[in-house]
Formats: C-alpha cells, structure tokens, sequence
C-alpha cells in the first residue's frame, strides 16, 4: 500500500489579519492599572476559571481591548459591575456582559432611589389631598384678592 500524502492546507496570505489595537478619536483608555486591578479581582473571584481564561492568550492584547471597552464606564458603574457579575456568574464576565452588568445595575439604583423618594411623601388617600388642595387654593385666592 502506497502512503498517500494529504496537500498542506495552508490559508492564504490575505486570510491571517494580525490584531492590532486601534482607538477611536477622543476615545480615553481607562488606565492599565485599573485593569490590572480589575483582573487581580477577577483571579480572585473566579481563580480557576480566569486563569483558565488568560492561560493562551496575549494578557497586554486582552487588557487593552479591556481598556477600550471600559473607557465609557465610571469608576462607581465598574464597582457596580464587579459585585453584580459576582453574585450572578459562574464564570468570568466576557466585557459585553460586564458593561451590561454595570449599567444594568446603574439603573436599578436610580429606579431604587427613585422608588425611596417617592416611598418619602406622604401617603394619604385622594380626598384628603384634594381637601388640603382646596384649602391652599382658598388661601391663596384670599391673598391675591
């Protein structure tokens, strides 16, 4: 039996794209040492998982594109983000599910404080709130008379 030699499968040249990190203008990165601190975080909460995830890959490269991605998001949002995806994710946060996370949980702080200022006024029943209206009105209308 004669070995038969399958051809080399090789991509051509124009197919291999080599990744290099690009900023929009005006766009500023969130510092490096925020990321490092954000991933120190991260190794904590998930060691085995995130170390799994940076095991074969470029850390500058994924830090970076954590850089970009973060750029937009506030130091209070960030925080928001970790505690969020700490409690709810098995797994480290991909940074699309990490920016939804804190801005998911941005707006649920702004519903809650929303929700505390109005639980704040006073609760009566709508004919005593037109009672005390009418009573306004009256004052004022004597005022001006």
């Amino acid at each position: 039996m004669q070995n038969i030699k399958e051809p080399e499968k090789k991509m051509p040249q124009n197919a291999v794209v080599e990744s290099t990190p690009t900023l929009r203008p005006g766009l500023k990165l969130i510092s490096r040492k925020w990321i490092d601190a954000l991933f120190a975080r991260f190794s904590r909460i998930w060691p085995r998982a995130w170390a799994d995830t940076i095991a074969t890959h470029d850390v500058d490269a994924i830090a970076h594109e954590w850089q970009m991605g973060l750029s937009e998001m506030t130091g209070e949002q960030i925080g928001k983000a970790i505690e969020h995806c700490r409690k709810n994710n098995l797994w480290p946060p991909t940074i699309a599910e990490f920016i939804a996370a804190g801005k998911e949980s941005a707006q649920n702080a702004a519903m809650y404080r929303r929700n505390e200022e109005a639980l704040a006024l006073p609760k009566r029943l709508w004919q005593e709130s037109r009672e005390i209206g009418q009573k306004h009105l009256a004052k004022l209308k004597k005022v001006l008379t």
